[in-house]
């Protein structure tokens, strides 16, 4: 869950609106889909697209209602025609188990 999560929600370009957002809905907590719905218009400008590639994942914490996953993300962005920029990215997902599946209920993440 913690992958495709990331995967998804950070792989997007400015053509696609908020798809990236609406594909994670299912994956996420009612408490964290709150907080990330889209609530207004895609914002203009040139063309930007970035995509998001899981590089590796491991469970740091673990309990019976939840759980952390530390994941390294490798994102490259693409602006208007300009060479590709690509970082890395680590990722804390936290999961909450809802007595039917997981589900991401907040994460954090930071330029590597």
């Amino acid at each position: 869950v913690a992958r495709v999560f990331v995967e998804r929600y950070g792989t997007y370009s400015t053509d696609s609106g908020f798809t990236n957002i609406l594909e994670v809905k299912d994956l996420a907590t009612p408490a964290l889909w709150a907080r990330i719905a889209p609530r207004s218009a895609a914002a203009a400008g040139p063309f930007t697209r970035v995509t998001t590639r899981v590089a590796s994942a491991d469970l740091t914490q673990e309990s019976p209602g939840s759980a952390t996953v530390e994941i390294t993300a490798l994102r490259t962005q693409t602006k208007d025609g300009e060479a590709p920029v690509r970082g890395e990215q680590l990722i804390t997902i936290t999961l909450q188990y809802t007595g039917t599946a997981w589900l991401v209920d907040r994460f954090t993440s930071a330029e590597l």
